[in-house]
């Protein structure tokens, strides 16, 4: 196609993602501001339920203003306190690890915990203590490891939280010093997170993540359901072997049969493994 003309290979990385715009085109009302007064703005938006850019602004900030993000894990002011705490876990920075395990334990829903059913509003938000689960990939240390492998002891836990608990397990014991105890403790953990089915295995690929319903339904109200539907069960399981793998563990024998899965993404990501 090349060579013919009808295909135009990208010169560098950066045309795969489409014709270069000027960043000027683009400018806010913020990006005239002197960089202190920025930050500052930044930091006051952390007090608001939604902060949006200030949270990226400040994330790309880094060291810089990391002190200041610190002073807001504030316990007066819940708000500011999580977007603070979500801050520093991007940065792989421990000081986010209590507010995350705190809200996993508490399984906490969301600011507030005003709703009891995340999504029931916006279809696209999970509960916050998926969030703080996911974002202990980062940050997490030993500390955490009770708290997922209590979360792992769930049978009816979610495929997704399930692949996320294994990610931080993995996470944890590349980044970490595990005692021979912990050791044993993430390895029963894993273990536990495929030894029941997880509702909703089988299902469409555009899904609520915690319900399993349709989105496509409820979104814009199709009259008939989409008859494809596929088993995510592999996700869990490669997230388990990754773990058993960061623990120098033979994988489980049941992930070895992916490697004939007729989905080729699959085969792809198990021979990835080295089984």
């Amino acid at each position: 196609l090349e060579a013919s003309g009808a295909l135009r290979l990208p010169a560098t990385p950066a045309e795969d993602f489409g014709r270069q715009v000027p960043a000027g085109d683009f400018e806010l009302p913020e990006g005239r501001l002197d960089p202190a007064e920025r930050i500052e703005g930044w930091l006051r938006e952390l007090d608001q339920e939604a902060p949006g850019r200030a949270m990226w602004g400040l994330y790309r900030a880094g060291g810089a203003v990391r002190g200041r993000v610190v002073e807001k894990l504030n316990p007066e002011n819940a708000q500011a306190l999580w977007n603070a705490t979500v801050i520093l876990a991007g940065w792989g920075d421990v000081a986010a690890e209590p507010r995350l395990i705190q809200a996993v334990l508490t399984r906490e829903i969301g600011p507030g915990d005003a709703t009891t059913r995340p999504g029931a509003a916006n279809p696209a938000l999970v509960p916050r203590w998926w969030v703080a689960s996911a974002l202990l990939r980062f940050c997490g240390t030993n500390r955490c490891l009770p708290t997922l492998a209590d979360l792992a002891r769930t049978p009816d836990l979610a495929l997704n939280m399930r692949s996320i608990v294994a990610q931080v397990f993995e996470r944890v014991a590349r980044r970490c010093t595990l005692s021979t105890a912990e050791r044993a403790a993430v390895e029963g953990a894993l273990l536990l997170l495929i030894a029941t089915r997880p509702p909703h295995a089988v299902t469409l690929p555009l899904r609520d993540p915690v319900t399993g319903e349709d989105l496509r339904r409820r979104k814009i109200g199709l009259l008939a359901t989409p008859n494809v539907r596929e088993d995510y069960t592999w996700q869990v399981h490669l997230a388990v072997a990754r773990g058993l793998k960061a623990l120098d563990l033979p994988v489980q024998p049941q992930a070895r049969r992916y490697l004939d899965d007729p989905r080729a993404i699959v085969r792809r990501a198990f021979e990835q493994l080295g089984l």
